[in-house]
């Protein structure tokens, strides 16, 4: 790890995020033949490395996610580049959203 880590910094890289693919492998396999629940009860701290990787990788593309919620407290996660200006947000979902959105900012949740 601390030769990684020097190539990151000599290269200028600022996330690292370290996971064995070996390691995701088998416990996709787990997945699939419905041991992984079990597994996780024995290995608290083994967990999967997937979603770090995206959570780094939403920065690193400039990403951000705009939730929606309809009136079935069904709530979506949609994909859009930051700084998109909210119309074109909402295109995203759907382009006839986009021609009539209408925005409200709460920075209070």
């Amino acid at each position: 790890m601390p030769k990684i880590m020097e190539v990151a910094e000599s290269h200028q890289i600022r996330t690292v995020v370290p996971f064995s693919a070996q390691f995701e492998i088998e416990l996709m396999n787990l997945k699939q033949i419905n041991e992984y629940s079990n597994y996780m009860l024995a290995n608290p701290t083994h967990v999967t490395c997937v979603h770090r990787l995206v959570q780094s990788f939403f920065p690193a593309l400039d990403f951000i996610r705009m939730y929606v919620v309809n009136e079935g407290r069904d709530v979506r996660a949609y994909t859009v580049r930051s700084r998109t200006y909210a119309p074109h947000a909402a295109g995203v979902i759907d382009t006839d959203i986009e021609r009539s959105v209408t925005v409200y900012y709460n920075d209070q949740w």
